[in-house]
């Protein structure tokens, strides 16, 4: 009853997946490996996959986590059954996406809904529960979902595919895909479901070139919301989540003229404050420097 699609590149992670989920589902299932060692990205592995599905439902998911609820599987499909426009389920999301780019979770934490488990590679740090629920109920309707797990229908693939022509690597192919299955159907998170992860995410270079993309792509339809805002447009989140973004941009070693062409795409659709402004061109001149300084190293070097 419910198929099972997985990117997989580690055996020994897949197989203690495997056998988790057989543990763990409570109903009949397929599990679908795509064998990925990096020869592909993750939208095109789900994009084989999901035309491999036998079943109505299809799931998504790393090899890296655990279920820690029996019979998920059932859950999962009452709330399809009970939730007739429901198109998308997670099990962390946000029921806000900024214009600025930036990750699917923005820094109002009254917008973050989330149900999961993280671990860290980092030796002597614990396990950590992030069971973060703004309205206390069990299921919440969101924008954008994350991509560690989510669940969707072979009704819902039928219309909407991953994007592998503009993604191709394992980055923003699921915010992406909830902004897609957005636009028509429901997209939500749901607290009757926990999951174990064992890596986490990284913000780097590839992860920030991916998000231009899909700010790009989707600018002019965000922002995204759930529940409104006073202001339809919440300036100090925007601010907050650009200025996030221009110092993984720094940390990166992005080009300076990249960043003020981001800035000049944003900024007519942000009033920016005096003091948001300021930060900003702050670190823009902080970029500046760096990239004439490493110009001119260059130039003495090929000298």
């Amino acid at each position: 009853m419910i198929s099972i699609v997985v990117s997989s590149y580690k055996k020994e992670n897949y197989a203690q997946f495997a056998k988790n989920v057989d543990e763990t589902i409570g109903v009949p299932y397929e599990i679908i490996r795509i064998d990925n060692p990096g020869v592909m990205g993750i939208c095109k592995a789900y994009n084989l996959g999901s035309n491999k599905a036998n079943f109505k439902f299809i799931c998504f998911s790393h090899e890296d986590i655990l279920f820690k609820t029996e019979n998920w599987g059932k859950e999962v499909i009452r709330l399809f059954d009970e939730n007739s426009q429901l198109g998308l389920l997670g099990v962390a999301g946000s029921d806000y996406k900024t214009v600025a780019p930036g990750p699917f979770f923005c820094s109002d934490m009254d917008r973050v809904f989330m149900n999961i488990t993280q671990c860290y590679k980092k030796q002597n740090q614990s396990p950590k529960p992030f069971k973060v629920n703004p309205t206390g109920a069990d299921y919440a309707e969101v924008v954008c979902v994350d991509g560690v797990w989510f669940c969707t229908t072979k009704e819902v693939l039928s219309k909407v595919k991953f994007d592998e022509a503009t993604f191709s690597s394992f980055h923003c192919y699921d915010v992406d895909f909830s902004l897609s299955v957005f636009k028509s159907f429901k997209v939500a998170v749901t607290y009757k479901i926990l999951i174990e992860h064992f890596s986490e995410g990284s913000f780097d270079k590839t992860w920030t070139e991916e998000t231009l993309k899909l700010f790009s792509k989707w600018k002019d339809v965000l922002p995204l919301s759930v529940r409104p805002y006073p202001d339809p447009k919440p300036i100090k989140l925007e601010a907050k989540t650009l200025v996030d973004f221009f110092i993984s941009m720094y940390e990166n070693s992005f080009s300076p003229f990249k960043m003020v062409k981001v800035y000049r795409l944003v900024s007519p659709s942000i009033p920016f404050s005096l003091k948001d402004k300021v930060y900003l061109y702050y670190i823009l001149c902080k970029q500046f420097v760096k990239y004439c300084i490493g110009y001119q190293q260059s130039n003495m070097q090929a000298n």
